[in-house]
C-alpha cells in the first residue's frame, strides 16, 4: 500500500493495482529507483513516506483513481480538462481516451 498526499489530503492506495494502469506508478513502484526494501510507508503515520502531487487537481486524480481500480469514468465540464492532463500526466492512455 502507498500514501498519496493531495493538498492535506492522504489517499492509501494499492500500489499493485495503480502499477498495472500505469507505466508511470510502475516505474516509481518497481522501477530501479523504487524504494523495495523500506517496507513501504507507516499506516499510522502516512506523512512518513506520503507522494505528494502538487501539480494535479484532487478531483483529477481521483477519477483517475477510479479509473483504474473500477474501468469507470464521470467527467463533467468542469474536469475533463484536469483529468486528461492526469490521465497524459501518469500516461493512462485509455483514460485519456475517453
Amino acid at each position: 500500500m502507498i500514501w498519496f498526499l493531495i493538498l492535506y489530503v492522504f489517499l492509501l492506495q494499492n500500489r499493485y493495482v495503480l502499477a498495472t494502469g500505469s507505466t508511470v506508478f510502475y516505474a516509481m513502484f518497481f522501477g530501479g529507483l523504487s524504494e523495495k526494501d523500506s517496507g513501504g510507508p507507516s499506516k499510522k503515520d502516512p506523512s512518513s513516506a506520503a507522494i505528494e502531487v502538487p501539480d494535479v487537481e484532487p478531483p483529477a486524480f481521483l477519477a483517475m483513481l477510479r479509473y483504474l481500480y473500477c474501468d469507470e469514468v464521470a467527467l463533467d465540464d468542469d474536469s475533463v480538462l484536469a483529468t486528461l492532463y492526469c490521465a497524459k500526466r501518469y500516461i493512462v492512455p485509455h483514460l485519456a481516451e475517453e
